[in-house]
């Protein structure tokens, strides 16, 4: 299994999320970083438990913004090519975590090659199309020759996990992959871990005991394919009308300063913007003190095609979401009836679903609590756990795709 720890999270819930998935029923190794990007130029072996984890070098750069950060996971994915003296003849590599596909597409046939492997492939967002969506490629000559890479790359895949019929159905359609080799699987959440439960972080229960407030968190990555101007607009509207109502922004990425100079530049006392969290009790102590969860989609197809993570943990602790999205996760939100849809890039939706679970809190714990029965019943560990390992095993089991 191949990951590249992207920050602010460092991919620890994710390496632990897969691992957990599959240790007690395979042979596994982890090839990822090295802790912190030490810049060691050497391999190390570790075990946790039964699981071997390969360490190895990489160029990290460390300059913002979506180019560098794809230099990054290039630079990882070959580096994986360093540790195939420890990826035995006859192996499934399953490429996973935030880099898609097309990312270890040379280096995965490399080592298929030289060890008669196959590679299992996680697609959670849909690359490049989100890139052209945001506009970080705008030329069309470039796109043409990003595409056409693209479909070699998701046609070369063995076989493609994605989380949701959208985005199986736009590699079909758009990338030419046939059906036959696509499953959809849900995005596995702890529920053990991930559940209500008592406040251990002190900066989480300093807010809560600071007075009686009704807590709005958003808490994730700052990247490009989150638009919070609409949140930080609405937070501005509230401020006039409702001073109980108070938002908590937490996380890292590339939009960082401009949150935070959004958040000056409109004179916001009811908003905090915080880092990032690496431990995931106090995670779980953020979710718990506030009263509703953010997702703040950007308006954008490709993004609307997936579901993001984080909007599991949030329902496993019993939290109703508002989710800025038209697509997918609106679609999961009406379904369970777990929280509000809202349309995005409009900042008086979101102060009207807000304004709606603070006066029917009856309505908002129920929301909450469908959420969570959904997640156990569908994403829980062992009901994607069951999924992902009759799958391997039937990659496994002889030379056809499954």
């Amino acid at each position: 299994m191949t990951y590249w720890p992207f920050f602010p999270g460092k991919g620890t819930r994710m390496t632990k999320m897969y691992s957990d998935l599959l240790k007690d029923e395979f042979d596994l190794t982890l090839i990822t970083t090295h802790r912190n990007n030490t810049g060691t130029k050497t391999i190390l072996v570790e075990y946790d438990k039964n699981v071997k984890v390969v360490r190895i070098p990489y160029v990290h750069f460390k300059k913002s913004g979506f180019f560098w950060r794809g230099l990054s996971i290039m630079s990882f994915s070959f580096a994986c090519i360093l540790a195939i003296r420890y990826v035995k003849r006859g192996s499934i590599i399953y490429t996973c975590g935030p880099p898609e596909i097309p990312y270890f597409a040379i280096s995965a046939e490399l080592i298929k090659f030289l060890r008669s492997a196959k590679q299992l492939g996680l697609v959670t967002d849909m690359i490049p199309d989100v890139a052209y969506d945001i506009g970080l490629v705008k030329s069309m000559n470039i796109r043409k020759v990003i595409t056409r890479f693209c479909k070699w790359a998701y046609s070369r895949t063995d076989h493609i996990l994605t989380t949701t019929k959208s985005l199986c159905d736009h590699l079909t359609k758009y990338y030419g992959v046939s059906g036959s080799k696509i499953s959809i699987i849900g995005t596995p959440v702890d529920v053990n871990e991930f559940r209500t439960k008592p406040i251990s972080d002190p900066d989480a229960l300093r807010l809560e005991r600071e007075r009686e407030r009704f807590i709005i968190l958003y808490s994730g990555s700052f990247g490009k394919m989150y638009d919070f101007d609409p949140i930080l607009q609405a937070a501005l509207k509230l401020q006039k009308i409702n001073e109980n109502i108070f938002f908590i922004i937490r996380g890292d990425g590339e939009q960082k300063t401009s949150i935070s100079n959004g958040m000056q530049r409109l004179g916001l006392k009811n908003a905090i913007l915080l880092g990032p969290v690496p431990d995931t009790d106090q995670i779980i102590s953020f979710i718990n003190v506030s009263a509703v969860c953010l997702e703040l989609i950007r308006d954008s197809l490709s993004i609307d095609m997936t579901h993001p993570s984080k909007i599991f943990e949030y329902w496993a602790c019993c939290k109703p979401v508002i989710c800025t999205t038209q697509g997918e996760t609106a679609t999961l939100i009406k379904q369970c009836n777990g929280g509000i849809a809202v349309p995005p890039r409009d900042p008086d939706a979101l102060v009207d679903a807000i304004l709606y679970l603070f006066h029917n809190r009856d309505v908002l714990i129920s929301m909450g609590k469908n959420g969570r029965d959904m997640v156990v019943k569908e994403f829980s560990y062992e009901s994607v756990r069951q999924k992902l390992i009759r799958l391997v095993q039937k990659m496994a089991s002889g030379p056809e795709h499954p």
